[in-house]
């Protein structure tokens, strides 16, 4: 983003703050409006249940989506429109996104669409057996073996560690925010 400036002449792109989990009905509403157009990025990806692998669209940025108006023009129907909470501000002045990262956000996505490849397993990394006799526990990723495609879970059992191979679809982890700097 960049520094607050007087921009309620100009065409440009702003960050726009939904009511929670209404990202969906804020960009339906905003896209009614004459001269204001929307960028609703969101994000496919494979979550692991007990019934199988699902695959999943939610917000890339929760509570949030970018609508492109002339603030002079539009600013009290888009903050009044249904499902938007706000538009982001530094102070009182509203802030304009740069036209570069929407750009950018726009390239890497396929109609608005990313899609977050399968994570893979480490070594450390604390994981929840979704299915299967040991359902439910938690536990730490002690060793890896691909060939199988399983990996070696330690977790506690009646007062003792044990370490147990697990099929990898087995489990379900967090997965990290594609965006996320590691």
């Amino acid at each position: 983003m960049m520094p607050p400036m007087n921009c309620s002449d100009e065409l440009n792109w702003f960050c726009v703050r939904s009511q929670p989990r209404n990202e969906r009905l804020a960009a339906v509403n905003l896209l009614k409006l004459d001269n204001v157009e929307v960028f609703y990025p969101k994000e496919t990806k494979i979550k692991k249940t007990k019934k199988g692998k699902r695959q999943l669209t939610s917000p890339l940025f929760p509570n949030y989506l970018f609508a492109r108006f002339v603030p002079h023009d539009n600013m009290r129907a888009v903050t009044y429109s249904h499902g938007v909470s706000s538009i982001v501000r530094n102070g009182p002045e509203i802030v304009p996104v740069l036209p570069q990262i929407i750009s950018e956000l726009i390239l890497i996505t396929e109609e608005g669409l990313i899609n977050v490849p399968e994570k893979k397993h480490r070594v450390g990394e604390h994981v929840k057996i979704i299915t299967g006799l040991f359902a439910g526990a938690e536990g730490v990723v002690n060793k890896l073996i691909p060939a199988s495609q399983r990996v070696e879970v330690l977790f506690e059992l009646l007062g003792r560690e044990l370490s147990v191979p697990i099929n990898e679809d087995d489990l379900e982890t967090d997965l990290d925010h594609p965006l996320a700097v590691c």
